[in-house]
């Protein structure tokens, strides 16, 4: 499995490539393509930057990004494909400690429409210093007993596969393919690579124009390249509804069960001839739980506002599997032609998977707060100000976190 998850991620990007190569070709009738890029940079301070219980990880730093993207649009297909390239200056802080560092990042999609048949591509690359990417809801790292080289990066390829059928106008069935892959270096082995390969199939039925109901099932396996060898399969099972209320609110729910199966490597200790003797025996343990998620989008001329709730099972950064719960929520004002303010906020719950194996299991909460304000300057360049509060409680060690952003930015018009 190992072997053909490599040449997966080995031929995804080529066909990504491909597929945006030949669809200009392949579409005579292109009605817009665009050729379009961005100018930011951002000065940061951060009073914890690494989430420290001491609290005293304060950091400084600058941030600037170029980006260039590609947009093919037809009356068959959609194609985009956007890369970026930053560097990070960062010091004053053992976590921070000289952190300079290329950011390269890349994500691109094509939809295509033959017929009856729609298939969907997405694929994303990135590659960050590793305090930029744990401590986030998306991150599992545990300050306690963790010594991260200050320059350690974090590595993250992720391919998506989709094939949707219209059965009839009302009846639909869509499949997914997917593998995600996170690679970690200069970590002195802290930090643990993982591997994620998933496949769902969904029959779709539209009840009315503003309401569908959905059937799902999925399989994932997760493979850990620690110590113990950690490795899960997963089954899910869900009812879905997507509903549209009004033309600016629209609600979607999903519920279900996850049959789930966790193996690790668990040291035993025995003792031969006298002698003690650890040796590493292959334990399972099995788990039966419910899953779902719900969310919610409101579109106004002036307000923009979501909400997300979800349960899954995924890979922390020091080799567990854990169960996480995320609640999070967005909302956008236009104040005048110029300002704007937003709020982001979201607040997580990680209970490891495996905790039965032991007695370390635990829980981790992880809330973040950030408003911002964002001011037009001139016709090309904005401005904004965000200020952000993170508090992490890890099975009783709390540690929080106050930092400030001032960032401007620019698009780069290249062709339309």
């Amino acid at each position: 499995m190992i072997t053909h998850a490599r040449r997966f991620a080995r031929l995804a990007p080529i066909a990504m490539l491909v597929a945006l190569l030949v669809l200009p070709a392949g579409a005579p009738s292109a009605q817009d393509f665009i050729v379009g890029g961005s100018l930011s940079t951002s000065f940061s301070v951060d009073s914890n930057l690494g989430l420290e219980d001491e609290e005293d990880d304060f950091s400084y730093g600058n941030t600037t990004t170029v980006g260039f993207g590609a947009t093919l649009r037809s009356e068959e297909a959609v194609a985009n494909l956007n890369t970026s390239l930053g560097l990070r200056f960062f010091g004053g802080s053992d976590t921070a400690e000289d952190i300079d560092i290329f950011t390269p990042a890349l994500n691109g999609g094509a939809t295509v429409t033959f017929g009856r048949v729609t298939t969907d591509s997405r694929i994303n690359f990135r590659l960050d210093n590793v305090a930029f990417t744990e401590f986030d809801v998306d991150g599992g790292l545990n300050s306690e007993g963790i010594d991260v080289d200050a320059n350690a990066r974090r590595l993250d390829f992720g391919f998506n596969q989709g094939v949707s059928y219209a059965i009839s106008r009302r009846n639909s069935i869509v499949t997914t393919a997917g593998v995600a892959i996170t690679r970690f270096f200069e970590t002195d082995d802290e930090l643990e690579n993982s591997r994620t390969l998933s496949a769902g199939v969904s029959f779709n039925r539209q009840l009315s124009e503003r309401t569908t109901v959905s059937l799902s099932s999925s399989f994932s396996a997760i493979d850990v390249s620690d110590f113990e060898d950690t490795s899960s399969r997963s089954f899910t099972a869900t009812v879905g509804v997507d509903r549209t209320v009004s033309d600016q609110l629209s609600l979607s729910a999903a519920a279900g069960a996850r049959l789930s199966r966790t193996e690790e490597n668990v040291p035993v200790l025995s003792f031969e001839d006298g002698v003690p003797v650890i040796s590493l025996v292959r334990e399972t343990d099995t788990n039966l739980g419910a899953t779902g998620s719900f969310g919610l989008t409101y579109e106004a001329p002036r307000t923009t506002l979501s909400l997300s709730l979800s349960n899954d099972l995924s890979p922390n950064s020091e080799g567990e599997i854990e169960v996480v719960t995320a609640l999070s929520a967005s909302l956008g004002r236009r104040l005048t032609e110029r300002s704007s303010f937003g709020l982001q906020a979201s607040i997580s719950r990680r209970s490891d998977q495996g905790s039965s194996f032991n007695d370390e299991g635990g829980e981790r909460y992880f809330l973040q707060i950030s408003p911002g304000f964002s001011y037009q300057l001139t016709q090309n360049w904005n401005a904004r100000l965000s200020y952000s509060f993170r508090a992490d409680d890890d099975d009783g060690d709390r540690s929080v976190s106050n930092a400030v952003t001032l960032g401007f930015s620019r698009p780069l018009r290249i062709l339309d």
